[in-house]
């Protein structure tokens, strides 16, 4: 699709992620557009929710997000604008809910971020994956973010799900919550955080980690790395319909593909470069194994705020707790030389199934506000938790010394 020249505007793009991870696909594009000028909102997807459904929706004219999620939202209450036609190569990352609405532009890669020289003092080894993470010999080390506020780490928690099962992943979760030190607010506040020597080991994505260039860091993707596209669309609100879609039509282009994999952007293209580009071969190839590890996002968006909720609540609002906890059963353990599995099962156990975590807001709110909904839920699973941990302290604290 050929667009006309557009001059004189300015393009509003609010997007969820980093200021650092626009700046230089933009700065690219102001060199080929220089009339259409771009300034970026960088807020969490349920700031750009809100705005969407105030007054200031007028303004702006596209969303950048990694979120499927708040894509979902939007189109659901008839806020997107249907986009130009896009090329087979994104369509793959895009999920059918969102196609037409939306399209996939940049890839990024999950995984495991250790601070390498902190792990060799200590004679550790990096964790390479999601079972890594529970040795006791990370205890206190670890750093993440929560579904809650960040949609990036909401769809790696709901991948360990998919890939494991919900109880099994949830188990894993949950004594992974033990050696938790610190919880970002912002997914990329993880790597700040390790960065900053203020955490060791981290859950994060790849483009964060190759925008840092630390050499004092190692990444390692998780196995079963599942592809997280970024996403752009545009606002049925927008006043700049065509100067948004000529911004969508450079993303896919030769060259919109090679400012998205510079480094400073540190993500993967989603039409793979030809030639010497360092993400030509096995680099993209890890990123883009489609075949058989793509999330399932219906059973993302059904159960999206079961998992937001349930992880808060069990692990966020019960970190020290749940430390305190897991420390003394790994010392006993140690101590008693053998594998304490009932209290283990007390410690792992969940208040819903997974069936019932498919449908938990759907079949029960029929007639209830959501909020309360919410809040009778919120009070469950807080006692339910809280009653496991006090048997699990009790069988503990019975123990032979």
């Amino acid at each position: 699709m050929v667009f006309s020249p557009c001059y004189g505007q300015n393009l509003l793009i609010a997007t969820t992620l980093s200021t650092d991870a626009t700046a230089h696909i933009i700065a690219q594009w102001q060199k080929k557009h220089p009339t259409i000028t771009i300034t970026t909102l960088n807020r969490t997807s349920s700031s750009i929710e809100r705005l969407v459904n105030s007054p200031f929706s007028e303004k702006i004219d596209l969303i950048i997000s990694s979120s499927p999620m708040l894509l979902a939202h939007l189109k659901k209450n008839q806020m997107l604008s249907t986009i130009a036609t896009t090329p087979i190569e994104s369509e793959q990352f895009t999920p059918k809910i969102l196609q037409h609405y939306a399209t996939a532009f940049a890839l990024s890669g999950s995984g495991v971020l250790s601070n390498r020289e902190y792990l060799t003092q200590h004679h550790l080894k990096a964790p390479l994956n999601w079972l890594d993470l529970t040795s006791p010999d990370y205890y206190g080390l670890l750093s993440i973010s929560t579904p809650s506020r960040s949609d990036t780490t909401h769809i790696m928690i709901e991948s360990l799900l998919q890939e494991y099962g919900w109880e099994k992943g949830w188990q894993i979760l949950l004594e992974i919550g033990g050696n938790i030190g610190t919880i970002s607010s912002r997914s990329f506040g993880v790597v700040d955080k390790i960065n900053s020597d203020l955490s060791i080991i981290g859950i994060t994505i790849d483009n964060y980690v190759i925008a840092n260039n630390n050499d004092k860091l190692i990444f390692h993707r998780f196995p079963n790395n599942i592809p997280i596209p970024t996403f752009v669309t545009i606002l049925e609100q927008s006043q700049n319909k065509e100067a948004a879609q000529q911004f969508i039509q450079y993303l896919l282009s030769p060259e919109g593909q090679l400012a998205v994999s510079h480094p400073n952007t540190g993500k993967y293209p989603v039409i793979p470069p030809k030639g010497n580009h360092p993400q030509s071969e096995q680099n993209f190839v890890n990123i883009a194994q489609t075949n058989h590890t793509q999330i399932n996002y219906d059973i993302l968006l059904k159960r999206e705020a079961v998992v937001r909720q349930l992880f808060d609540i069990a692990i966020t609002f019960r970190l020290e707790q749940l430390k305190d906890t897991w420390k003394l059963l790994h010392d006993s353990e140690k101590r008693s030389d053998r594998r304490l599995t009932e209290i283990r099962q007390l410690l792992t156990q969940m208040p819903i199934s997974e069936a019932e975590s498919l449908n938990w807001f759907d079949n029960s709110s029929i007639g209830m506000d959501r909020n309360a909904e919410y809040q009778i839920s919120a009070i469950k699973w807080k006692e339910f938790f809280q009653n496991q941990n006090q048997m699990a302290m009790k069988l503990l604290e019975n123990l032979p010394k």
